[in-house]
């Protein structure tokens, strides 16, 4: 869900997490988008709070193989406190 974190970094039994994307068409079958969220995580829903809210933003490339379905390679590079990463996929995030 969040960009920049490694996948199970970050596990309880319960998440709150919101997230957006700008998408933008560059050229032709190249895209660009833009993407921020925040989330975290607690052992019951009654200790979620926003104090240790963690955060991500980050960039990404659109490069779209098959325009009928509108799927695309995408190329993200995402970051937040004290991590980062990269993400190649064939899919949109949401």
């Amino acid at each position: 869900i969040m960009r920049g974190f490694c996948q199970g970094r970050y596990r309880d039994h319960s998440m709150y997490a919101l997230q957006a994307e700008y998408r933008v068409k560059i050229w032709k079958f190249i895209g660009m988008v833009a993407f921020a969220g925040v989330s975290n995580v607690a052992d019951k829903i009654g200790n979620l709070s926003i104090d240790n809210t963690k955060y991500s933003l980050g960039l990404g490339l659109r490069f779209c193989v098959v325009p009928k379905e509108k799927t695309n390679i995408r190329l993200d590079y995402g970051f937040g406190k004290g991590t980062s990463g990269m993400y190649i996929t064939a899919k949109e995030a949401f």
